[in-house]
């Protein structure tokens, strides 16, 4: 069975047309503060569904005293009581609840990639084409804001958005229920994760995957992204036909998304706009 890398894409000619359906504002209904003189790393989002009013929250962007940070969980609790346990245990930076999408419509791709890390905002619809897939899950969308634009994917950009950053054209323009009712409903699409290696320093007596493709290179000390020939190694399972593989290796950096050859033929079309498809060569 062939693998394939899945790489993030700009639609069309510009970060303009990308940004016009997959511009996010908030990412999440609520985003915790930091606290002052404190770190936190790799901090995973809590999908947990929160009450649509949890929006009008307050979304700190400074770093707060401990004191303040507590005494926000406490008016969360105060507020929602059904989720005051949830809010208690919260760490500063949770990124909570669902991803506020922000975008024009009706027309939009049928994926987009969320972030640089792997997941993705599927459609409805695609969403129950990728049902018999294993080891991916989904979890709910919100469509926080669509405003109107008569275009269609792969045309040229109305007149109207020329002049303006896509942000401008989306934060001031008018939300349209209707066109968001057209457009259904979206979701979150999670994928498992794995670990790759550099086809070197594979743990001995494993099995893993030897491929090679043209990509960002992985590196040690240094986050300036280098294209090149990638070379690496995963452990292939029948569970996880579609992986977001993580550097085993503390010393090198990088994210790989890698999806078998079955995955590919459901996606492909439906990922024209948006991703990068290219197979791997197996060494």
């Amino acid at each position: 069975m062939k693998w394939f890398s899945i790489e993030y894409k700009l639609h069309g000619k510009s970060d303009h047309e990308h940004l016009l359906y997959s511009f996010l504002g908030y990412p999440r209904q609520l985003m915790l503060p930091a606290i002052k003189g404190e770190h936190y790393y790799s901090l995973k989002p809590v999908r947990e569904s929160l009450p649509r009013e949890v929006e009008d929250v307050k979304n700190w962007r400074a770093a707060v005293t401990r004191e303040e940070f507590h005494s926000l969980l406490d008016r969360l609790s105060t507020m929602f009581p059904e989720k005051a346990s949830l809010f208690q245990d919260l760490v500063p930076c949770s990124h909570v609840g669902h991803i506020l999408l922000t975008r024009t419509g009706p027309a939009c791709p049928e994926i987009t990639p969320f972030h640089f890390y792997g997941d993705y905002i599927v459609s409805g619809r695609l969403k129950n084409m990728l049902a018999g897939v294993p080891g991916i899950d989904f979890f709910p969308a919100l469509l926080k804001k669509v405003v109107p634009l008569n275009w269609s994917l792969g045309e040229r950009l109305p007149e109207e958005t020329a002049h303006d950053e896509p942000e401008a054209f989306l934060l001031n323009g008018a939300h349209s229920p209707e066109t968001a009712r057209r457009m259904g409903h979206f979701h979150e699409l999670i994928l498992p994760d794995g670990n790759w290696y550099d086809i070197r320093s594979v743990p001995t007596g494993s099995q893993y995957i030897r491929v090679s493709f043209r990509g960002d290179l992985p590196h040690a000390g240094d986050m300036n992204l280098r294209k090149g020939r990638v070379k690496l190694a995963f452990e292939p399972s029948s569970h996880k036909p579609w992986v977001r593989l993580k550097s085993g290796s503390p010393e090198l950096f990088g994210c790989y998304v890698l999806a078998r050859e079955d995955v590919v033929e459901v996606i492909r079309e439906s990922a024209r706009w948006t991703l990068g498809i290219q197979e791997v060569e197996n060494l």
